[in-house]
Parts: structure tokens; C-alpha cells; sequence
């Protein structure tokens, strides 16, 4: 079949389902092959199998590291949809929304800082603060 690349050049992609789109025109039992080829090593290796009717969709997890690229073909005549996402590029990693996220990079309410973050500090600083200026009305 007709070879397609997935890769870019400044993100890392995570291929994570492969499936037959156009399954309705094929008998029950058809099989086909996905195929892949890390960038020109000529080396084609089986990704998954699929048989109509009973195995029309397959989880994977195929991680294509910015700047190389994966070869993707498929032995017989069914069209593959490949679905996944991209990672961001290192430069942009953490200011994408303009807020903050925790340790995890998950995204904080607006307002909100972790346990741990700036505005418990500020609280604890203005606590000794509130205790020193009540040590200098003793001495009053």
C-alpha cells in the first residue's frame, strides 16, 4: 500500500489507536497488516493485525521522538485512521494556558496555588509577622 510518515520536527508524537475506517465494505473475516519502518533503516515490522467484524480497532502505544519519523503502510485494502497526540515542545512546556500546574502538569484553578506554593508561604510569613509586631506592644 501507499507509505505515509508520521514525525515532526520540534514535538514528540504518541501513535495510541490504529482502525479501520472504511470496514463496512469488506466481508466478516478480512484480515489486513499495519506495517511500520523506523525513518530509512528498510526494515518493515508488523504493528497489528485486523479482522473484520472482529477486530476493527487496536489500542497502541508507538512513541516517535522529535526529528525521526515512522513509515506507516498497510498490507491489503483497508484504509487505517491513526489517532494520538503530541507532546509540546520543550520551550513552550508549562506556558501554554498562562496559569499554573501543579508537580504532575496538571492544570490549577485560576487563583489557586499547591499546598505547598506561594501563597501558603506568604500566610506563614505574614503569621511570624502578626506574632513580632505583637512582641513590640509588650514592650510598650
Amino acid at each position: 500500500g501507499k507509505v505515509e510518515t508520521v514525525g515532526e520536527e520540534f514535538t514528540d508524537v504518541t501513535i495510541t489507536r490504529a482502525s479501520i475506517s472504511n470496514a463496512e465494505t469488506f466481508k466478516d473475516g478480512t484480515r489486513a497488516s499495519l506495517l511500520c519502518m523506523n525513518g530509512d533503516s528498510g526494515k518493515w515490522i508488523m504493528v497489528c493485525r485486523f479482522a473484520i467484524g472482529r477486530e476493527e480497532s487496536v489500542p497502541l502505544r508507538l512513541y516517535v521522538a522529535a526529528q525521526n519519523e515512522l513509515k506507516f503502510k498497510v498490507s491489503g485494502d483497508v484504509k487505517v485512521d491513526l489517532s494520538g497526540y503530541q507532546a509540546l515542545p520543550p520551550f513552550l512546556d508549562g506556558m501554554h494556558h498562562g496559569h499554573e500546574h501543579d508537580e504532575e502538569g496538571n492544570c490549577l484553578p485560576a487563583g489557586e496555588d499547591e499546598e505547598d506554593g506561594m501563597e501558603v508561604e506568604g500566610s506563614d510569613d505574614e503569621e511570624e509577622g502578626d506574632e513580632e509586631e505583637g512582641d513590640d506592644d509588650e514592650e510598650e
